[in-house]
C-alpha cells in the first residue's frame, strides 16, 4: 500500500509505496520456507557437498550398498564389481572385461564397467556369492572377499 510522506526538497507530499508490504513480505517468507523445507528433504546441502568432495567410485559404492538387492559381497554385489573395476582395471587388457558368475541371480552386472563393447574374456572371472561347490584349483586368485566374493584368473 502507498503511503504520503512530506519531501523538503520539493516541498509537496508524494505517494511511496513500501518494498514489503504484508502481502509481499508474506509470499517472500513462503517462497523461503519451501526452499528450505525442499532442501531439507531432498538433502540438497549434503547431496552437492557429496558431489564436490567424493570421486564417482566412492558415491557408487555407498548408492549400491544401501539397497536391498545389493551390497558389496551380498545380493547382485554391485559394491564388489565396482571395486574390482576401480582396482584391477589395468588387469583387464585392451576392449575386454571379465566375465561375471553371480550365484544370487541370473543377472550378469556388465553395465558396470562402463563399456558396452568390450569382449568377455573368459580367462578372468569374477565369481558372486560363491556356492560350496565351485572348485577353485584351476584358478589363481587375484582378490578373495571373505570366502564369498573372488577374483580369479585361469592358471
Amino acid at each position: 500500500m502507498p503511503f504520503t510522506i512530506f519531501n523538503k526538497k520539493k516541498g509537496k507530499f508524494v505517494k511511496k509505496s513500501k518494498i514489503f508490504d504484508n502481502k509481499n513480505f508474506l509470499n517472500f517468507t513462503l517462497i523461503i520456507l519451501i526452499f528450505f523445507v525442499f532442501s531439507q528433504e531432498f538433502h540438497v546441502f549434503k547431496n552437492t557437498y557429496d558431489l564436490i568432495t567424493k570421486n564417482y567410485y566412492n558415491r557408487a559404492t555407498k548408492a549400491y550398498d544401501k539397497t536391498f538387492f545389493s551390497g558389496y559381497c551380498e545380493g547382485s554385489s554391485h559394491g564388489y564389481l565396482f571395486y574390482i573395476k576401480n582396482r584391477y582395471s589395468e588387469k583387464f587388457g585392451e576392449n575386454k572385461i571379465p566375465k561375471i558368475i553371480n550365484n544370487f541371480n541370473e543377472k550378469n552386472e556388465y553395465w558396470v564397467f562402463s563399456n558396452v563393447n568390450a569382449k568377455i574374456n573368459n580367462q578372468q572371472i569374477i565369481i558372486l556369492n560363491k556356492i560350496e561347490d565351485i572348485d577353485l584349483d584351476n584358478y589363481h586368485i587375484i582378490d578373495n572377499n571373505n570366502n564369498k566374493c573372488f577374483f580369479v584368473e585361469k592358471k
